[in-house]
């Protein structure tokens, strides 16, 4: 089930030669949902109930270089990936969930590895795809009047410096 999400700082600045770093810090979630197991094999045990789980001090650092296709559209490629979980607390409730919760530090940290993992793929995912999407979907060309245009496709891939990005446009 969904929750809360709250992320408290994001940043996007240029790095010089390879394009924008994407940051965020200090993220946390809180999302609760059920559980249900039943072994279909002896003893037939089966169990079920909720769970809770909080998750803090989450910080992304995704590295995107921009460029351009074929039609002068701009473009980003998602590049390096750094993930980390500050904390993540599990509390089992209903069934036998006084013995869950003996495990729920390992389960934890189990979980803490594969969430990483998954921020990052995620991450690549929506910048290489959805991003790419918009990008693309964005006009190259306006109409000044009804016998003039404006056309700034891109004529190179954009260059940058710290303290800028510079652009190459056909006019």
């Amino acid at each position: 089930k969904g929750g809360a999400l709250t992320i408290p700082t994001s940043s996007i600045t240029l790095a010089e030669g390879s394009g924008i770093t994407i940051a965020t810090s200090g993220a946390s979630l809180a999302v609760s949902g059920h559980w249900h197991y039943r072994m279909k094999s002896w003893p037939h045990i089966s169990d079920s109930g909720r769970c809770n789980i909080r998750v803090s001090g989450v910080s992304l650092i995704f590295s995107v270089k921009l460029g351009m296709n074929s039609l002068g559209h701009i473009t980003a490629s998602a590049g390096s990936c750094h993930a980390d979980i500050g904390n993540m607390d599990i509390k089992f409730h209903g069934g036998a969930s006084w013995l869950y919760n003996l495990f729920s530090g390992s389960i934890a940290r189990s979980l803490k590895g594969s969430l990483k993992d998954q921020a990052c793929r995620q991450g690549r995912d929506a910048i290489n795809g959805q991003a790419n999407a918009a990008l693309e979907g964005l006009p190259v060309t306006v109409n000044v009047d009804k016998t003039s245009l404006i056309n700034y496709a891109l004529t190179a891939a954009p260059s940058y410096a710290t303290t800028y990005l510079e652009t190459q446009h056909k006019g």
